[in-house]
């Protein structure tokens, strides 16, 4: 756990930051794990144009049924708040997501994203596949395919579609 209090200067302006962090987690090595953490603290909030006490909640949990398979679930919850104290907006982002090995050096994963907001409902949408190929020890190949879609007029149209390749090689020497 973290606690911050103290003086901070932000845009010549004197505020405690009161900030408070507390994580919990199990054991990354078991077949079940999970995080949690929640944050929240006083801030210039940039998008708002003002003062005001943010949070943030974030849970991830984490299954493999067996060695080749595994099961995700990632929820990410910001809130914010006026100056008064009364609920701005809540946004809340839902990743749930699978991977299986195809070998001890081959994986592919799909994940589905969702963005919601208080305001507004579900705004965006993102399905994504991933492969990976570990081809040397601690060198990678990886392939990514993203599919954005955000909704306008109560409809939802792709905005974007990336594939990507990325490679990552140790040199030694």
């Amino acid at each position: 756990m973290e606690y911050n209090w103290g003086k901070e200067y932000e845009l010549n302006s004197s505020y405690n930051p009161n900030s408070i962090y507390f994580p919990v987690s199990t054991n990354p090595a078991r077949a079940l794990t999970f995080n949690l953490s929640l944050a929240s603290s006083n801030g210039y909030n940039y998008r708002r144009l003002y003062f005001a006490r943010r949070a943030n909640i974030y849970f991830y949990l984490y299954f493999r049924p067996s060695k080749r398979w595994s099961l995700s679930l990632m929820e990410n919850n910001w809130i914010e708040l006026t100056p008064d104290r009364e609920l701005e907006e809540q946004t809340i982002r839902l990743r749930p997501g699978v991977r299986f090995n195809i070998t001890k050096d081959i994986n592919i994963g799909v994940y589905e994203e969702t963005i919601i907001s208080n305001k507004i409902g579900a705004f965006s949408h993102r399905i994504g596949v991933s492969f990976a190929y570990n081809f040397l020890p601690k060198s990678w190949l990886y392939l990514a395919i993203n599919d954005l879609e955000t909704k306008d007029e109560g409809v939802f149209s792709s905005q974007e579609r990336i594939i990507a390749l990325k490679a990552k090689y140790l040199f030694f020497w």
